[in-house]
């Protein structure tokens, strides 16, 4: 696809090819009328001379017919006279009795007249006077029409090549004023748009936006739409920069909700001790050190006595109350690194490891029903519960596994329930080899 540069030089070039077209037919026409009449009017000055000759001779007394080397007197105005090709002395009836030779196309002799046409010639008769009298006989020019043609041909060709030179001039003279004017201004305006990012936005150059004309134009309405676009990039990074923060922070808050929530699906709401899906997790991770390890590992499960009742007979305000106290109690009591959970209801569970032998275990398991059964006073009323205790050990000689660890403690708490003693150790497994 062509340029606009290019298509406004092929514009001009168009145009001045038009114009210097119809220049050149109307100068046809003109310089032939013009070299026409010249032609014409250098024939009428012979003719006149040769007249001028010829009425010498007469007034010498002689006659027409008697002229002597007159054939030279014509030969000499055609030779003298360019674009004169015939000179000729004729009577009033038109024979010829002096010419400069025979004219071309036509054979004249003196026995014959002159045509009237279909010699290629203009003819130019002047008629001879004496003493303001007319003879009779005349002069005859002939103006050459092809020479008038190879003049006229001679000054179009000339007029056609300085038309084409002056095309060609015109044309560069055109090509630099648009590139000058143009084309590099334009060339430097695509230049910085095709440089220009949305994140890099520059102020067009001065003598771009300067301009009056339509390139100014441009110029201007880009550069205020290159510094409406670096604003927009402002402000989009500004607003990124918002929602960055507000999406830190909202990061923030669901690792806090979500931390909350692990928390929550672990924790027992009303006592805050870690509820049974904590407790097998904490059990497994046990479990799985004291196999690699060799630890002793311990699981005692309780159940309160008389809690039934204290709900029944106070409401479950009561009842909650004791289970808070409870926790509190041994849950401040028990050693680091042990593991008191509720498991629901009025069911605790207890992991221990590393202790020494049993007598460690019924020592902790008396500590704990001692704390149980201390009396609770609640609204001025007072009242308390009891617990059973079962204990389930494992080591390398014994082993449960972790579902029959806890279910094991489960059934030593039933029995230790049902023999109405603080506690009861489960039978030990033998460990399969």
């Amino acid at each position: 696809m062509l340029s606009i540069r290019a298509k406004i030089v092929l514009l001009y070039a168009m145009g001045t090819t038009l114009v210097i077209a119809s220049l050149i037919v109307f100068t046809m026409a003109e310089v032939d009328k013009h070299y026409t009449g010249l032609f014409l009017q250098r024939g009428e000055t012979a003719a006149n001379e040769l007249a001028g000759r010829a009425e010498k001779l007469i007034q010498l007394g002689l006659q027409v017919e008697e002229f002597l080397g007159f054939e030279q007197q014509c030969l000499e105005i055609v030779n003298s006279s360019p674009g004169i090709n015939y000179a000729a002395l004729i009577d009033k009836s038109g024979r010829i009795l002096h010419q400069s030779g025979v004219h071309p196309g036509v054979d004249f002799t003196s026995s014959k007249t002159v045509p009237e046409a279909g010699i290629g010639s203009l003819l130019i008769k002047q008629s001879l006077n004496y003493a303001s009298y007319e003879l009779g006989s005349s002069v005859l020019i002939a103006v050459d029409q092809s020479t008038i043609n190879l003049e006229v041909n001679r000054l179009l060709k000339d007029i056609v090549v300085a038309g084409f030179v002056l095309t060609v001039l015109g044309m560069l003279v055109m090509v630099v004023f648009i590139k000058v004017n143009f084309g590099i201004p334009v060339e430097s305006l695509l230049q910085h748009i095709r440089s220009t990012r949305p994140d890099r936005a520059r102020a067009l150059p001065p003598e771009l936006t300067a301009r009056s004309d339509e390139i100014g134009t441009v110029a201007t309405a880009f550069d205020a739409l290159a510094h409406k676009v670096e604003a927009s990039q402002q402000d989009l990074l500004n607003h990124a920069s918002v929602l960055e923060m507000k999406v830190q922070a909202r990061t923030r808050d669901l690792r806090v909700a979500n931390h909350e929530l692990e928390r929550l699906a672990h924790t027992d709401m009303l006592t805050e001790l870690p509820n049974r899906l904590s407790f097998m997790n904490m059990l497994h991770h046990s479990y799985a050190q004291t196999l690699r390890h060799g630890h002793t590992l311990a699981v005692f499960v309780l159940d309160l006595n008389g809690f039934k009742q204290i709900n029944d007979q106070f409401g479950h305000a009561a009842g909650d109350f004791v289970l808070k106290t409870i926790s509190h109690k041994i849950s401040k009591s028990i050693r680091q690194g042990d593991t008191f959970s509720r498991l629901g209801g009025d069911e605790f569970a207890l992991l221990v490891e590393e202790y020494v032998d049993d007598g460690d275990l019924i020592k902790i398991a008396k500590k704990i029903y001692d704390l149980i059964c201390a009396p609770f006073t609640w609204k001025g009323q007072k009242f308390s519960v009891t617990a059973s205790i079962g204990i389930a050990t494992f080591n390398r000689e014994t082993e449960h596994h972790v579902e029959g660890l806890l279910g094991a403690a489960d059934t030593a708490m039933y029995e230790s329930k049902r023999q109405g003693n603080v506690y009861a150790f489960a039978e030990p497994i033998v460990l399969l080899e």
